[in-house]
């Protein structure tokens, strides 16, 4: 649906494509009067601008993991979207929607999708086992650092809620992993105790 999307857009309207190191696609240098009937040739292909998305969903990345690659432990590409969905109805049910982190996650340890840089990294470690990196910038400029070695998925929500609400209570200023950063180890691995 992708690319038929694209194709028809390009060959349409003659926009230019653009791919970005985060695995997106951006239609450039778009004319005002253009942009109604590029959304309805997205829309009757069953593809979502990204303004349509929240801000975590758009900033998501994921190796493609199993059953592609003969590297990966666990499920990443496959999982994603359902875990994004889980995160944002925890954001949701705290008053935190708007608030954008950046997510990757990776079937195994060689990080295809760059969760070692990651606010929230997701690292596969056996099956349904995920070691949790935390701390990276919105910018990818500085690496996180893991906390978890083998997470569960099903205990995501109960891991990350104490970390969000520390991020809530202190204002939201800053970014998450920047809060992650500022609050350092020990009082971060104390949050996550407590969640055990």
């Amino acid at each position: 649906r992708l690319k038929s999307a694209i194709r028809k857009v390009v060959d349409t309207y003659r926009t230019q494509v653009r791919l970005t190191p985060s695995q997106n696609l951006i239609l450039a240098d778009i004319p005002e009067e253009d942009i109604e009937g590029i959304d309805q040739i997205l829309q009757k292909h069953g593809v979502s601008a990204t303004h349509e998305k929240s801000p975590i969903r758009s900033a998501t990345m994921a190796c493609p993991a199993l059953p592609t690659c003969g590297l990966a432990m666990a499920e990443s590409e496959r999982y994603l979207p359902g875990l994004i969905d889980r995160v944002e109805g925890l954001l949701q049910s705290r008053g935190m929607d708007r608030e954008e982190i950046i997510v990757r996650m990776t079937g195994c340890p060689n990080g295809c999708a760059r969760p070692y840089m990651a606010e929230l990294g997701l690292v596969g470690n056996g099956v349904n086992q995920y070691q949790l990196w935390l701390g990276g910038t919105p910018n990818l400029q500085r690496l996180a650092r893991p906390y978890v070695e083998k997470l569960p998925l099903d205990d995501l929500e109960k891991t990350l809620e104490p970390l969000l609400l520390s991020w809530k209570a202190a204002g939201g200023r800053r970014s998450f992993g920047d809060h992650i950063e500022k609050l350092g180890d020990q009082e971060v691995s104390a949050l996550l105790t407590a969640s055990a």
